[in-house]
């Protein structure tokens, strides 16, 4: 039986299907391929409700993870090297990845924790230099017959076009400038005719009374008229240099085009064979797009970037067809960062991407690629492209001087077709992103190439290689234990929603001005701040509520936080609780509920009878903040009468 409120968002979720789907049909003339798609989705919408077909983990699951764990505990470096041994270690790698999220499903479901124990191989050949370079040889091999065609044809015509673009530039940048040379010519003119008239006024004697030479230049009718007349001297002079530019900016973007044209045209191929290569059908892919996530904030975010919805989802939708279906939920945020970001490519989490600004098709497949990382299987191949080519590790910033990379962003510095692509992270890479951008366009994918035709023979590899059983069953209990830690943090909600109702109806709260008053000379820095620098006693004492067993609680006004893009704010409003006027330990409570700190202080005040332990102990004397597990054991422990909340 589902419970009500894992209904809703569910339901929500069916209705928005349903209204896209008439939306479709009822368009003119009828989008009928969008409209099969989400034909597609919404049974499947429906029996999530109903609680049929449900992912869950089963025993013949974890009896494959084990065996696939402890095959891969018996292998060396030298196994790794043939193709029974990689595939034997392929598997362990996602085996041992997958039952991490498989101890955490049976835990939460009280089940005996029959994969606690396994043999966890994974870091191991994660680590190894054999198993990432024989995972990165083995995709190559696979996409080289894919892209030779394109990478030679792109190749071949490299220089002209680098040399090309580089004029191109110039004359750009020279078109772009055509206001400030004008202006540069005028300044020049009037500065010549000023000199010309100081040097004919000492040579003539002219008697300019008390003025400078220039200041008697500059008051004269003559001097205006030149003034006035010299923008269009300036502008007949510069005129011709424009005209010439945008005539020979015009002539090399036709060359440039005429040889980028049969290039172009075959990047154009490549990606339509990369589309059709995989087993994803288009309806599949509409599918699996119509019914991801965008939330309300993105939708937003997409307008202001000019990103249409409808777009969006169409180019998800062949994202998930040209990677063969590799990525499951992703869910597409903002949270008005200027950077968009993939975020949650690994564990329990359901996988995100957050807007940034410029959010366009490219970025997106880029942020999206990220994600294909969860398979630890690429994730070995692309660490060990980059490693495998490394002549060492640099700053980006030193080796993209014009890019705004920060200090601590550094990379392996090779010939990839861009610095980023070598840059360093614990558990992911660049090299997917930035491969899989590129078949957004194939002007890009044209440019790229040829600079670099082995990494896109990796990602055409990674293309056309199926995916495997270990990664399907990965990703379905990495689904299931997203939607268990969903269910558990809604638990944990309601029970401390319930305790707070409970604690707070039976708190009576008195109060002392005096002890408040004490407080203003006695707390420390960081309440004092968080309560809003208070100047006097009398100020401490209009920000103090009340008082509960002797504990005294004020209203904040500049409590510390960060954004969800890491911005601090000290403006966000909450509440301090002391433990008393002679005891000035403080915790901080954010929100503008008073039932909250009001429900606390009776937990402490219940806690401090039934146990004997003071306010002072684990909750004030370790922290300024308190966390939602804490809150929970306190509440619900203190609410129901219970002991033993240590």
């Amino acid at each position: 039986m589902v419970e009500a409120g894992k209904l809703l968002p569910k339901a929500y979720n069916l209705l928005a299907l349903v209204k896209r789907l008439r939306e479709a049909l009822s368009a003119s003339p009828p989008n009928r391929v969008r409209a099969a798609g989400l034909a597609r989705a919404v049974p499947a919408a429906r029996a999530d409700i109903r609680g049929e077909d449900a992912a869950s983990m089963t025993d013949a699951d974890a009896t494959a993870i084990r065996s696939d764990c402890i095959a891969g505990a018996a292998l060396t470096d030298s196994d790794i090297s043939t193709p029974d041994g990689l595939a034997i270690a392929q598997r362990a790698v996602t085996a041992c990845a997958t039952a991490q999220l498989a101890v955490k499903v049976q835990s939460i479901r009280g089940d005996v924790e029959s994969l606690a124990s396994v043999p966890n191989p994974g870091p191991r050949l994660l680590a190894s230099h054999a198993f990432k370079e024989a995972c990165r040889d083995q995709l190559i091999a696979a996409g080289s017959e894919a892209v030779q065609s394109l990478a030679t044809l792109s190749v071949k015509t490299k220089g002209r076009r680098d040399e090309l673009t580089k004029l191109i530039g110039e004359a750009n940048s020279k078109i772009r400038r055509e206001a400030y040379l004008i202006a540069g010519e005028r300044a020049r003119l009037i500065d010549d005719y000023i000199r010309a008239e100081v040097d004919r006024i000492k040579r003539d004697g002219v008697d300019i009374g008390e003025d400078f030479p220039y200041d008697y230049v500059r008051k004269s009718r003559e001097y205006n008229e030149f003034s006035e007349s010299s923008h269009k001297m300036a502008r007949d002079k510069i005129q011709p240099m424009i005209d010439e530019a945008k005539k020979n900016a015009s002539g090399l973007e036709s060359e440039l085009q005429s040889i980028n044209a049969p290039a172009v045209a075959e990047a154009q191929a490549l990606i339509s064979r990369l589309m059709d290569a995989p087993s994803v059908s288009r309806e599949e892919a509409t599918a699996w797009a119509e019914s991801q996530e965008i939330t309300k904030t993105a939708i937003n975010r997409l307008k202001s970037e000019k990103y249409p919805v409808d777009k969006l989802r169409a180019d998800m939708a062949d994202f998930y067809r040209i990677t063969n279906g590799r990525i499951g939920r992703v869910v597409i945020s903002s949270t008005g960062k200027s950077r968009a970001s993939a975020d949650q490519i690994h564990g329990a989490a359901v996988a995100t991407i957050d807007i940034g600004s410029g959010f366009d098709k490219r970025v997106l497949w880029h942020e999206l690629a990220h994600h294909l990382e969860s398979d630890h299987v690429l994730l070995a191949a692309g660490k060990g492209f980059i490693e495998g080519r490394s002549k060492g590790v640099a700053r980006l910033s030193s080796l993209a001087p014009r890019a705004s990379y920060g200090p601590k962003e550094k990379a392996h510095a090779d010939g990839f077709f861009d610095p980023y692509v070598g840059k360093i992270y614990d558990d992911a890479t660049e090299v997917f992103s930035m491969g899989v951008e590129s078949l957004s366009s194939p002007d890009l994918l044209v440019k790229r190439i040829a600079a670099d035709p082995e990494h896109f023979a990796l990602v055409a590899g990674m293309v056309t290689t199926p995916t495997s059983d270990g990664l399907a069953r990965y990703r379905r209990i990495r689904e299931e234990l997203a939607g268990l830690t969903s269910d558990v943090a809604s638990q944990q909600k309601s029970a401390i929603d319930a305790a707070k109702e409970f604690l707070a109806g039976r708190a009576v709260m008195t109060r002392d001005d005096d002890a408040a008053a004490k407080l203003f000379k006695s707390a420390d820095y960081f309440s004092l701040l968080a309560i809003g620098r208070p100047k006097n006693e009398q100020e401490m004492i209009d920000a103090y509520v009340g008082s509960i067993s002797g504990m005294l609680l004020f209203k904040a006004a500049a409590l510390i936080s960060r954004n969800a893009a890491g911005r601090m704010n000290r403006k966000t409003k909450g509440f301090v609780i002391f433990a008393g006027p002679d005891r000035v330990e403080s915790v901080f409570i954010y929100g503008t509920d008073i039932d909250l700190p009001k429900a606390i202080m009776q937990a402490l005040a219940v806690r401090e009878n039934v146990d004997g332990l003071t306010p002072g102990g684990w909750m004030f004397s370790t922290r300024k903040y308190i966390d939602n597990g804490q809150l929970e054991k306190l509440l619900t422990t203190y609410s129901s009468g219970e002991k033993n909340v240590e």
